[in-house]
């Protein structure tokens, strides 16, 4: 089977649960010390609560969105795409959904396909990796990937390796990717944080340059409210207990830090701070 038929496939498969892109995409502008950043924003999709969050109880799920202005049910989830300039290197964190936007963004911007020199792949699901291929192609053709050693194990047993993500990564050539171990610095400036949970394997990135840092924390978190409410973990969690674990990791360090944290789905650049309120964790986005 063609790659772009298997990623077709499985584009189809994640309409049936998450509603098609609502909003067009937007580019986001920021650094990192003395990293040049863009956020890709590629798209924005609109999913039900009630399917995400279906073993939270009905009259606990209604109090909480409504107090976030939820009313309808329904949560925003956006695609940001993270690519850094440190200078000597054209990175970009996870490639996307495949179906051009990032593509058409990066053009926007100047930047040619050819010149990204490294991909870090957070984890396997299709909306971080379908970029990978452009008409069964490499799509990045002088990119190094990176993946965690632990997510590329779970993505290479014997009951994951049909699936289309693990066609997608063994797409990539073995001698252009890296298997990474936990909390190493596998680039200047970037070191791997595992957050597991939403995937075995899982890797986050804490970004450091010129005194400043971020935690990209992928998709260990894709909502504001489970900021507040760290305990809900959505259906397609791997592992629920685990990803509630890693939230409660991330948001205790973040306030206690006053870390900048940059989630793949969260809105517009993906980017803001945890505070405390109380006894709870509250989510202040970066004002743009």
């Amino acid at each position: 089977m063609r790659f772009s038929s298997i990623i077709q496939n499985f584009s189809i498969i994640r309409i049936l649960i998450e509603r098609e892109a609502i909003m067009a995409e937007a580019i986001y502008h920021f650094n990192i010390g003395d990293f040049r950043c863009i956020t890709f924003n590629e798209a924005t999709r609109q999913q039900e609560a009630e399917r995400l969050f279906g073993h939270i109880p009905t009259e606990e799920r209604a109090r909480v969105l409504a107090a976030f202005g939820l009313h309808a049910g329904i949560l925003l989830s956006s695609i940001n795409v993270l690519y850094l300039d440190t200078g000597s290197q054209k990175i970009l964190v996870d490639t996307g959904l495949g179906q051009g936007a990032l593509y058409a963004g990066l053009e926007t911007e100047g930047i040619a396909r050819d010149a990204i020199d490294t991909i870090i792949i957070t984890h396997g699901h299709g909306d971080h990796i379908n970029g990978i291929l452009a008409d069964d192609q490499l799509a990045f053709p002088n990119a190094r990937y990176f993946i965690s050693q632990t997510e590329w194990d779970y993505w290479h047993t014997e009951n994951r390796a049909a699936e289309a993500q693990a066609r997608v990564i063994a797409a990539v050539p073995d001698d252009r990717l890296t298997r990474v171990a936990e909390n190493a610095e596998f680039l200047p400036g970037i070191r791997a944080a595992l957050l597991p949970g939403h995937t075995p394997g899982m890797m986050g990135l804490l970004i450091e340059s010129g005194g400043s840092r971020m935690l990209h924390i992928a998709d260990a978190a894709m909502y504001a409210l489970q900021c507040a409410y760290p305990d809900w973990s959505p259906a397609f969690d791997a592992d629920q207990t685990i990803s509630q674990h890693t939230r409660r990791r991330i948001w205790q360090r973040a306030a206690q830090e006053d870390l900048l944290i940059m989630g793949y789905h969260y809105p517009k650049s993906g980017r803001g701070y945890v505070t405390t309120e109380g006894s709870a964790w509250a989510w202040q986005p970066v004002v743009i």
